[in-house]
């Protein structure tokens, strides 16, 4: 994917009501957001770039970290236990794919 369109793509996901990084900062999980975050980051190849769009970085870095709040979050204040789940679930799985994507120092 271009990077121009990742941005987009990354920037709804952080700043628009129906993106699925915005939902959960209000505390609601959306699943077909989930996957749709899911593709969005494993379309992402850094294979043969010299150098990373800062922009790009901006959107990406703090994902994993967040994700990580947010199940601490759901975890003290949600009273649906199967959405505290789904948020692991999900982070586990997000995290997997920076792994991927970014390897381990």
């Amino acid at each position: 994917m271009e990077t121009d369109k990742l941005i987009q793509a990354l920037e709804y996901e952080w700043e628009d009501e129906g993106g699925f990084l915005w939902r959960l900062r209000d505390r609601s999980f959306d699943a077909e957001g989930a996957k749709r975050l899911e593709s969005l980051l494993q379309s992402i190849s850094f294979e043969n770039i010299d150098c990373i769009d800062k922009r790009l970085m901006q959107l990406l870095w703090f994902v994993p970290t967040f994700l990580q709040w947010c199940v601490e979050t759901f975890r003290g204040i949600s009273e649906d236990s199967n959405e505290t789940y789904y948020v692991k679930q999900c982070e586990g799985r997000i995290q997997k794919i920076f792994v991927e994507l970014l390897g381990i120092p």
